[in-house]
């Protein structure tokens, strides 16, 4: 005879009701500028994003674990 849940449901386990979980906290983001003359993407390290910049003057929204590696490469700066 097949198992019809009951069991698993009196081992307890539940999840939080979704009105109970706790609410993801955004992540602290910076503005990176591209001064290059082509397009670049570019894949940051921390949080394996991919950043693209498809003209001069593009910017992105970056997460600010990935910052230091992006300042690193010559066409990127932080905007502002």
């Amino acid at each position: 005879m097949s198992c019809c849940g009951k069991g698993r449901a009196a081992a307890g386990g539940r999840a939080a009701p979704p009105n109970m979980r706790m609410p993801l906290q955004p992540r602290p983001t910076v503005m990176i500028e591209y001064i290059g003359e082509t397009s670049m993407s570019v894949l940051g390290p921390i949080t394996g994003t991919r950043y693209f910049f498809d003209a001069k003057g593009t910017q992105a929204v970056v997460d600010l674990r990935d910052r230091p590696y992006l300042l690193t490469i010559p066409t990127l700066r932080q905007a502002g």
